[in-house]
């Protein structure tokens, strides 16, 4: 990504900053709202009424030529980490 945007200068700003990785320091957090989603971690929503800690992620089958079929998962939110990139991209 280096060289390409030495170059040709066309990368932009947020593919930069991924190729450098992410700052040192991160921030956690025990609830977070993202795009309209409210997520808690499992540990904070234990005296609650309510729970919307789990998770679930789609398993990738858009590949007819994988081996193996695609794996859903399926867990519970224990940890939000928050990672910021130069740019302060997040």
């Amino acid at each position: 990504i280096y060289e390409l945007q030495r170059e040709t200068g066309q990368v932009s700003k947020k593919l930069y900053s991924l190729a450098g990785g992410p700052c040192r320091e991160a921030v956690s957090f025990r609830g977070y709202i993202f795009k309209g989603y409210r997520f808690h971690t499992s540990d904070w929503e234990k005296q609650r009424k309510t729970q919307n800690n789990g998770i679930f992620v789609k398993g990738r089958d858009d590949d007819d030529h994988q081996e193996e079929p695609a794996i859903d998962f399926y867990g519970t939110l224990t940890e939000i980490i928050e990672v910021w990139y130069a740019g302060r991209f997040r």
